[in-house]
């Protein structure tokens, strides 16, 4: 039993890395689309929403320099010409017709880089802030596990409330730079900036949980009904069990025997809880 959950494991995590590998693949051909559009001039508008989108994922080579430097001015005015294209990006592509993947998926991306840009700086005046950046980081690990496993994640309300109180955050830690707060008002903001982001972390959590378990619900129920249904081939099923003990690979058998015996299991509760009725043999 120890010795099939540990080939389970390395099974589940061999199959983390080729979809790591598919979802980089993919990634890789609509960048090098959007390089092909950016040469010719018909095409060339199709990637001004992106250029926007990523002229945040270089703010913090802008902003940090500006804000270490001591030059608080030209922090400001950079922090907000780079955080106006948040809403010039989506404005163009919406009135252009051109929204695409690849412009979503940069856009999450863009803001973390943003944010980041932001909050660095002002670590030396808070130290509290690289909580933040702790949670910010979580979130977006969190996300991007459940993009690899093709789950879709999509932002949630509180999300919408975190980034919104980080904002908040960030605009009393920059304006305490220029005239001295009270400062249980900017700790209180952070604290509540915070439990806000530990809540969307664990959200999301337990959304892409859900969501994994309802994939692999459908998966057994279509298993089910394939075999209740004789849909598979009586041959197949009975060589599949044999393979357990006449093929050399101990790996694939004991998987293959596993999810046929679980889902057997799956039916027999999916019967008693009465949540399918059984199809006719």
């Amino acid at each position: 039993m120890t010795f099939n959950i540990f080939m389970y494991t390395i099974y589940s995590k061999l199959e983390m890395i080729y979809v790591l590998k598919k979802y980089l693949l993919d990634y890789r051909k609509k960048l090098k689309d959007a390089v092909n559009d950016l040469k010719h001039l018909k095409t060339f508008y199709k990637q001004i929403p992106n250029i926007l989108t990523s002229t945040r994922i270089l703010s913090p080579f802008i902003i940090i320099p500006l804000a270490m430097t001591g030059n608080i001015v030209g922090t400001v005015i950079a922090a907000s010409l780079i955080a106006s294209t948040d809403f010039f990006d989506g404005l163009i592509a919406r009135k252009l017709n051109i929204t695409s993947e690849l412009g979503r998926e940069l856009d999450a991306v863009s803001d973390k880089f943003f944010a980041s840009a932001l909050i660095i700086p002002l670590i030396l005046q808070s130290p509290i802030f690289l909580a933040n950046i702790f949670f910010e980081g979580m979130i977006a690990t969190t996300n991007l596990k459940a993009k690899i496993k093709r789950l879709e994640p999509k932002t949630i309300f509180i999300g919408k409330v975190k980034t919104f109180s980080l904002s908040i955050s960030l605009i009393l830690g920059y304006l305490n730079l220029f005239i001295p707060l009270d400062s249980s008002l900017v700790i209180g903001s952070i604290i509540s900036t915070i439990t806000l982001e530990c809540i969307t972390t664990a959200s999301y959590i337990i959304i892409n949980s859900n969501k994994e378990i309802e994939i692999k619900d459908k998966e057994e129920y279509k298993l089910i009904s394939d075999v209740l249904n004789n849909n598979l081939d009586k041959n197949n099923k009975t060589k599949s069990k044999d393979n357990v003990i006449n093929k050399e690979n101990g790996f694939y058998n004991t998987f293959e025997n596993n999810k046929v015996n679980k889902a057997e299991n799956t039916y027999k509760k999916l019967v008693l809880k009465k949540d399918i009725k059984k199809p006719r043999v």
